[in-house]
């Protein structure tokens, strides 16, 4: 029997950096011609859904994944878009709904960055795929709030949005750096994950670490994070339960 090959959502979601005259350094990529996180639309709100850019000193592309701020200081995002990245790396949190519109002047420093400790990118089934970005400087940005009690199983079948700054396309690897935002249902859940999607609308690489939001309450809450899917983005994507890390996060807020 073959086994599915497993693929964590950031790894591709490579862009390049130029130097412009007046605005600073922007991201490169090539030219988007569709609107979808795949098959969705772009998405021109949610400012606490940022970019989450991680680059070595020196280096002319970085890694590009999704975070949420979900404190003035704290931005959530995966595991594997702090770990799984180039030794050295410095993360930068990039608002706005193009990342290669923002110039550097406006790129969020950080301080430090911290995964959960069991995470194992060759056991991405075992969970644990969170982490968080530390800010230099709080932000003005009005926080996500994230589920804090245990997710019931009746999630399954409800609608979640998706958010997430990565391809539009896993095929031709193509789209990364603008935030697309797509509804879609919870297909399952387990005691790890939940798995969102359908063949034609899911997340992709570069929306690692993006939210799943649920309304709870009549509010949009995080309930999962992106984390990993097949290769090429192909049906579905399972995103990391929130409800199971409240005590990891809770140590980084003030």
């Amino acid at each position: 029997m073959k086994h599915a090959v497993l693929f964590i959502f950031h790894v591709s979601a490579v862009l390049a950096a130029s130097v412009t005259g007046c605005g600073g350094e922007t991201a490169d990529v090539s030219a988007q011609t569709s609107d979808e996180i795949v098959g969705g639309t772009v998405d021109p709100g949610d400012p606490a859904v940022v970019a989450v850019y991680a680059r070595a000193p020196g280096a002319t592309q970085g890694a590009l994944c999704t975070g949420e701020v979900i404190s003035p200081t704290v931005v959530l995002t995966a595991a594997h878009c702090i770990t799984e990245v180039d030794p050295g790396a410095i993360h930068y949190v990039v608002p706005g709904p193009v990342f290669q519109q923002v110039p550097s002047s406006q790129w969020l420093a950080t301080k430090e960055v911290h995964a959960d400790p069991a995470f194992d990118a060759s056991n991405l089934a075992n969970g644990h795929d969170i982490g968080v970005v530390i800010l230099a400087q709080p932000t003005n940005i009005v926080p996500i709030p994230f589920i804090r009690t245990p997710l019931p199983s009746s999630v399954v079948g409800k609608n979640v949005r998706l958010v997430g700054y990565g391809l539009d396309n896993g095929v031709t690897q193509t789209g990364a750096g603008t935030k697309r935002q797509v509804t879609v249902s919870v297909v399952s859940m387990n005691d790890k994950t939940l798995e969102t999607g359908n063949l034609l609308q899911k997340a992709c690489n570069g929306d690692s670490g993006g939210p799943a939001l649920l309304n709870i309450d009549g509010k949009e809450t995080i309930v999962g994070m992106t984390s990993y899917g097949l290769i090429l983005c192909l049906l579905t994507a399972n995103y990391t339960r929130v409800d199971l890390y409240t005590s990891f996060i809770d140590q980084y807020l003030q």
